[in-house]
């Protein structure tokens, strides 16, 4: 009986040591959305995923629930053309509310956006938890 309690015990030693280092966030993206506007509670005018090579400026809006203070919320911008793919830019933001709606931006290129399909990848941490596609035509 003893070498069952003490063998129960390692094991479960075991198993804390081994999710000691896992953190298990239950944080999520909601009602991502790109558009050409927003309002002043940063919800998007007239969401839509296809823009036009003129356009001024991208938003990406949203809202994370859950989250843990000071995380770090990370979007890559980037255009991908069939196999390839080219990094545009990036934005951070520092989480100070459990639940909180954000916005992100991309301004048009000097020489207009090139058409073709975009990629928004979303970071919790380091960690990839959203992608939003967009089409410049």
């Amino acid at each position: 009986m003893k070498k069952t309690s003490l063998l129960a015990f390692v094991l479960l030693l075991l198993l804390s040591f081994m999710f000691a280092g896992c953190s298990f966030s239950t944080a999520k993206f909601v009602d991502l959305e790109t558009s050409t506007a927003i309002d002043e509670d940063y919800m998007p005018i007239s969401p839509t995923s296809t823009f036009t090579t003129t356009t001024p400026i991208i938003y990406l809006t949203g809202s994370i629930e859950g989250a843990t203070i000071d995380s770090i919320v990370q979007v890559d911008w980037y255009y991908v053309e069939g196999d390839s793919e080219e990094y545009i830019a990036d934005s951070l933001l520092t989480i100070d509310e459990i639940n909180m709606y954000f916005y992100f931006s991309l301004s048009k290129p000097t020489n207009d956006w090139p058409t073709g399909e975009y990629e928004i990848r979303i970071y919790l941490d380091l960690d990839l938890m959203e992608t939003v596609t967009f089409t410049i035509e």
